[in-house]
């Protein structure tokens, strides 16, 4: 019986190693993703203008009226999908 208990155990800990490393994993690709649609001219570094292109686009995103500037509804953070980001 001790072994089997000694087992299970194991074997739940392995299962949960794994689910860990598979979950840093898609982290990993997601931010590699990321960096490569910044990443434009695909050098592998982000310059200041590949960096600047990326912030504008997010301000042209959040500016939904359009007027160039971010009221403090616009700055409000969108509720996030159930995707799983940002949580532990």
């Amino acid at each position: 019986m001790r072994f089997v208990c000694l087992g299970l155990f194991v074997g739940l800990m392995a299962l949960s190693a794994y689910a860990d490393g598979h979950k840093q994993s898609e982290r990993g690709s997601q931010r590699g993703e990321r960096f490569a649609a910044a990443d434009a001219d695909g050098d592998g570094v982000i310059s200041k203008s590949e960096f600047m292109a990326l912030a504008e686009k997010r301000f042209d995103k959040m500016d939904t009226d359009g007027n160039g500037a971010l009221s403090k509804a616009e700055m409000r953070p969108r509720k996030r999908r159930s995707s799983g980001y940002g949580q532990r």
